[in-house]
């Protein structure tokens, strides 16, 4: 046997092993699962840290009670990208009035991913299976947890597109362009307005594809197996992930976009 066949094997006995993980996971078996396998509490499939929040916040629901994840981000930003605390301090008064304002202005959200529809689906549902769990011990009212645990049910609700490689029948996936192109296409978002999206990805390929779709800012939150990819095509490359783009950065948004929602 030589080498190629041997990566040929490998390949698969990872994909066969992979879908049967899915399938199991897909019926409900995904704690059992990441019991038998994991240690420390974690799961199999799991969100990045911050996305249930940041989905909170950009969607409106949370409004200035965004100011009560402060001790939360600040936390994750030094033990995890290196801050110094004295430094996030400041960020914690322009909290509310982030809240505030995409209560006023919720945002369009998309997911755009080179995974098939059927895995996508099972990954999404998984993931805010574990954002409902999450969502019990964030430091809110229990009435407002009430809410934002219907807002989570569903993936398809909550998303305003959800864009596999299925869309494109499996070809020209990141880097290409036409994934997030016809993410844009959905949310009817018109050329003349490009400039206005973020596009937030933890890859090389995915950061090559934002920009190859005109998309105006794109963010790299890389995870621990894409730490070492060149993430040059990103305007910002945020090793602090989505908390260090809702603290440190605002969203991306300019200040004097919120200088009108003081309190």
């Amino acid at each position: 046997e030589d080498f190629t066949d041997k990566v040929r094997a490998a390949i698969d006995i990872y994909y066969t092993r992979y879908h049967e993980i899915l399938a199991a996971i897909a019926k409900g078996q995904g704690e059992r699962l990441s019991r038998e396998l994991l240690s420390g509490g974690r799961r199999l499939v799991e969100p990045m840290p911050g996305v249930g929040m940041f989905l909170a916040l950009i969607k409106g629901w949370l409004g200035e009670d965004l100011e009560l994840f402060f001790e939360e981000m600040r936390e994750h930003l030094i033990f995890q990208a290196g801050y110094d605390a004295k430094r996030l301090d400041p960020y914690k008064g322009r909290l509310a009035r982030l809240g505030r304002y995409f209560q006023k202005n919720p945002a369009k959200v998309a997911v755009v991913t080179s995974s098939i529809e059927y895995e996508a689906n099972i990954v999404l549902n998984e993931v805010f299976d574990v954002i409902r769990k999450q969502i019990s011990d964030w430091p809110l009212p229990e009435e407002k947890k009430e809410g934002l645990l219907s807002c989570f049910q569903d993936p398809r609700s909550l998303y305003d597109g959800i864009v596999t490689a299925t869309d494109s029948s499996e070809i020209r996936l990141k880097p290409h362009r036409d994934l997030y192109s016809i993410a844009l296409h959905r949310l009817g978002i018109p050329p003349g307005q490009f400039e206005n999206v973020v596009g937030f990805e933890d890859s090389e390929s995915g950061t090559i594809a934002i920009r190859a779709a005109g998309i105006g800012l794109c963010v790299a939150v890389p995870f621990t197996g894409t730490k070492g990819h060149d993430l040059s095509a990103a305007s910002y490359v945020l090793h602090g992930g989505l908390p260090e783009a809702v603290l440190v950065h605002g969203c991306f948004l300019p200040e004097g976009r919120l200088r009108k929602y003081f309190a």
